[in-house]
């Protein structure tokens, strides 16, 4: 799951051929994301707004999957990359 997943965040959302349909493969639409129910396209454009920062690092703290349900607990960090 967690090969498939990040690749999404930490490669450049426009190198994609379909962003959506690669987000599509791995996430429900819509999915919910801290208590809030987002579509597929909120995630393409939450990744291109996260891959902006410098220094854009990940760390996973917790990943489930069962049949039916995958969850993955992470934090984000990076510097504003604007002067």
């Amino acid at each position: 799951m967690l090969a498939r997943l990040l690749p999404l965040w930490i490669r450049p959302v426009d190198t994609w051929d379909d962003p959506g349909a690669a987000f599509g493969e791995v996430y429900a639409d819509p999915v919910v994301v801290n208590g809030i129910e987002m579509r597929v396209a909120e995630l393409v454009g939450r990744a291109r707004s996260v891959q902006a920062f410098d220094g854009l690092s990940m760390q996973i703290l917790d990943a489930v999957e069962t049949p039916d349900r995958r969850r993955v607990d992470s934090r984000s960090g990076g510097a504003s990359s604007s002067a």
